[in-house]
């Protein structure tokens, strides 16, 4: 060894042989790495190596379209903004310019509304909801069967032969009901006809109702002594049952018009009152219908069906008309 210069010697032993490395025998006198010759890859490795760079891209991609997405909403934000800023400078103008003079009789358009309804109508119409919910609780089956006997003759007939108290108390309540709800249809038809009374409203329900109570029972009473003159009388009284069945359906129909009557959305209440008599119109010729099929069947007299017609349903018809 000298100074300033350094050799070392290794002996073969010493140095292993690993892959790419130059012999042992080399003239360095020591074994170093190829610098030109790169060791193949595996499958293992090369799939890894693989898979990381596709994630690579499939990040750099992502990244990208986020950043496009960022930039292009905040491109739209910016024209949204007004004087270049996010939020509306007040403006300080306090007076409105008018260009054009308006009238100073300007008139708006109204609906006057015709109908109006009083605490003593509302008390009614609850009473007869509360009625009908009675009579739907306590004789539910009566009820369809009455419904069922205004097309159903037999179930008509049916119910004239299994009369007994229970169904007594239901048919009492809707006779009621009929003469509280047909007489308001009366009291809304002289409002909407505008006939004029020299007493209130009230006193004016009440004559209605009278009027229509009275009448009713004139008219059964004229039945039963026609039917005991002409010794018709079962049939009369199979053709009043029927007839007070159809009433009954008339009041519970005409239950939800009256009340439409009163309150509707409609300032008049037009088709309301002509559902009304479309509905009372039916349930008469029905009713008319119904009893012409009872006297036929029965083998009853033309000259007494005609009779009947004319007396106790043409006519009153006619006087009413004349009235009005």
């Amino acid at each position: 060894m000298e100074a300033g210069n350094f050799c070392f010697l290794l002996s073969p032993d010493t140095i292993k042989h690993t892959p790419g490395n130059i012999p042992v025998n080399s003239p360095f006198g020591i074994s170093r790495p190829s610098l030109y010759s790169i060791p193949e890859p595996d499958d293992a490795q090369y799939s890894a190596r693989q898979k990381f760079l596709n994630d690579q891209m499939k990040k750099q991609q992502w990244y990208k379209q986020v950043m496009n997405s960022r930039n292009k909403f905040i491109h739209e934000e910016q024209t949204l903004l007004v004087d270049s800023a996010y939020y509306i400078h007040p403006r300080t103008e306090y007076y409105l310019v008018q260009e054009n003079n308006l009238a100073h009789n300007l008139i708006l358009p109204t609906w006057k509304i015709n109908h109006t309804s009083t605490d003593w109508f509302t008390i009614l119409i609850f009473l007869s909801l509360f009625i009908f919910a009675s009579v739907k609780y306590s004789f539910g089956k009566y009820l369809t069967s009455l419904f069922q006997s205004i097309i159903n003759y037999p179930a008509a007939s049916r119910l004239f032969r299994e009369q007994n108290i229970s169904l007594k108390q239901g048919s009492s309540r809707l006779e009621i009901l009929f003469l509280l709800v047909f007489s308001l249809f009366g009291y809304q038809l002289t409002r909407y006809f505008e006939m004029s009374f020299p007493f209130g409203k009230f006193l004016q329900f009440l004559i209605c109702f009278l009027v229509l109570g009275i009448f009713f029972r004139l008219k059964i009473t004229a039945y039963s002594m026609i039917g005991f003159i002409s010794e018709t009388q079962t049939e009369t009284d199979e053709f009043l049952f029927n007839m007070r069945n159809h009433f009954k359906i008339l009041g519970v129909l005409l239950l939800p018009i009256v009340g439409f009557i009163a309150w509707g959305p409609f300032p008049l209440p037009f088709y309301s009152i002509l559902a009304g008599l479309v509905f009372t119109s039916v349930i008469y010729l029905l009713t008319l219908w119904r009893g012409v099929k009872i006297l036929l069947k029965k083998q009853f007299s033309i000259f007494y069906l005609f009779l009947y017609l004319c007396t106790l349903e043409i006519l009153p018809l006619l006087v009413f008309f004349k009235l009005v």
